[in-house]
């Protein structure tokens, strides 16, 4: 990040590259039977980061409420399996292959508020 712009990020965060790619399987709240998997992008205590491939995108929009059934990939996160998440911003740019999107938390327990951190600060010391 650039010196002479101010973080106006409120947590601290964690990035995924696809080839480290971690993945969300999602259940669309109004929609029962729905799930969509999508790519791990980011994740911090106030929320995590999709990018679902375009022709999966399920027309997702903001204000969606989802859950997080399950994060496939690392068995570290299985505390943040079936959270509920709001789709607070979408990214769909022409000739993209993926969508990206970005999920704030609701409902969280602070326990599980507090794994993540942790997750998050120990990743960041690890460099991934």
């Amino acid at each position: 990040m650039n010196d002479d712009i101010p973080e106006r990020r409120r947590y601290k965060r964690v990035y995924f590259s696809k080839p480290n790619s971690l993945v969300g399987i999602l259940k669309l709240s109004d929609n029962h039977e729905a799930s969509l998997t999508a790519y791990v992008k980011d994740l911090s205590e106030g929320g995590i980061g999709f990018a679902i491939k375009r022709d999966h995108n399920h027309k997702i929009i903001p204000g969606n409420r989802l859950t997080i059934k399950k994060i496939q990939g690392s068995e570290d996160l299985g505390f943040i399996n079936n959270i509920k998440i709001k789709v607070a911003w979408v990214r769909d740019f022409d000739g993209l292959e993926y969508v990206g999107f970005g999920c704030e938390f609701f409902g969280l327990p602070q326990t599980s508020r507090e794994k993540i951190r942790n997750y998050v600060k120990i990743l960041t010391k690890l460099g991934t």
